[in-house]
């Protein structure tokens, strides 16, 4: 255990826990998605719950729902962020899996579905 140290002015210098927490303040992890979008999902219907909490993204046709190549599964967190309607965009859950006869519906996350959760927020992408 050190102690005493000052916060850090330069590029290479240790931090002390005081300045992580202070550089940390403020901002708001949510689950990591397995997925994030690259382009427009295919034709949607876009229903906004109450206010966005609940906000749905249905699949026009049927079948999965593919994002740059991998399917998205049943349970699955999604980031779309490349919606030509930008209010669509955001953290989703995959609530319905497409399958042959059978649209996909994205539920709007629970943790990001009203504007004070937007801020500070972060979102990782672990793609596997």
């Amino acid at each position: 255990k050190i102690t005493g140290l000052a916060d850090p002015t330069g590029s290479q210098d240790a931090a002390t826990k005081n300045y992580v927490d202070s550089v940390a303040q403020g901002l708001s992890a949510k689950p990591s998605a397995v997925l994030a979008t690259t382009s427009p999902l295919p034709t949607v219907v876009y229903s906004n719950g109450s206010s966005g909490v609940g906000a749905k993204l249905t699949g026009v046709a049927t079948g999965v729902l593919t994002i740059d190549g991998s399917s998205v599964a049943l349970n699955d967190y999604v980031l779309i962020k490349d919606q030509v309607s930008t209010f669509q965009n955001g953290l989703y859950k995959c609530t319905v899996a497409g399958a042959i006869g059978v649209a996909f519906v994205l539920t709007r996350a629970i943790e990001m579905d009203v504007s004070t959760e937007f801020v500070g927020s972060f979102v990782f992408v672990d793609i596997v």
